[in-house]
């Protein structure tokens, strides 16, 4: 009894079975398929036989779990088998996601180029970095380019390609003002949406013309900071 009340510690500290609930029908699809790669006919890994124990039930019961699963493998180890699970599940939403959100895809680029670049790649570390500057100008990402010119110069600097770190830096210059513009409309926009959770919890919805008034200001201030990315 006490080993069912410390695994009900654990899933409650964790957060695990909370996350689960929140997953949708393609998401779960899409977990399945992730974590059963490379089984091999081996049959389910733990984490995906975790993953359905957990999800059977709309709220989690201790006990109810313990009866249901004591005998399984994955119960053996449930604690480092609940931490596994949950690094391979966000591993997945990431993936899953990456696809529909900008951010996501440049720091994708920009972890790919550090795995390569240790591994002396540099030819396609220069494409990832490409990759996640075309990402970064198109969808209005400042504060991103910064860090990406940066790695262009580490990646010209070890490959002894001095020419294109020339090349480089004659676009940072060319670039600098529009820098420093879009990082400025990007702490005022960040501003604005602060400004508009506080007002928020402050009125709430507007009852009065001078509510409306102060919420229209917010809005009208937001406009001309605008971005591509609709996230």
């Amino acid at each position: 009894y006490n080993c069912i009340l410390v695994y009900n510690l654990l899933m409650e500290e964790s957060g695990l079975f909370d996350l689960i609930k929140t997953l949708s029908k393609a998401e779960k699809r899409y977990f399945k398929r992730y974590a059963g790669r490379g089984a091999n006919g081996l049959g389910k890994p733990h984490a995906v036989q975790l993953f359905e124990a957990l999800e059977q039930s709309p709220v989690f019961d201790a006990i109810a779990f313990h009866k249901a699963n004591h005998v399984k493998a994955f119960y053996k180890n449930l604690a480092s088998e609940k931490q596994h699970l949950l690094k391979v599940l966000l591993q997945c939403l990431n993936e899953c996601h990456r696809s529909h959100n900008a951010r996501k895809q440049i720091h994708f680029h920009i972890d790919s180029f550090e795995l390569l670049f240790q591994k002396r790649q540099y030819k396609l570390c220069e494409k990832q970095l490409n990759r996640a500057l075309k990402l970064a100008k198109g969808y209005e990402y400042p504060s991103y380019l910064f860090e990406i010119y940066k790695l262009f110069g580490k990646l010209y600097q070890h490959s002894g390609n001095y020419l294109k770190m020339a090349e480089m830096l004659s676009k940072v210059k060319s670039d600098e003002k529009d820098l420093l513009v879009g990082m400025e409309y990007e702490f005022k926009l960040k501003l604005a949406e602060f400004r508009s959770f506080s007002v928020s919890r402050k009125i709430g919805y507007p009852r009065t013309s001078k509510d409306k008034k102060i919420y229209e200001d917010l809005l009208l201030s937001a406009k001309p900071y605008a971005r591509k990315d609709a996230s």
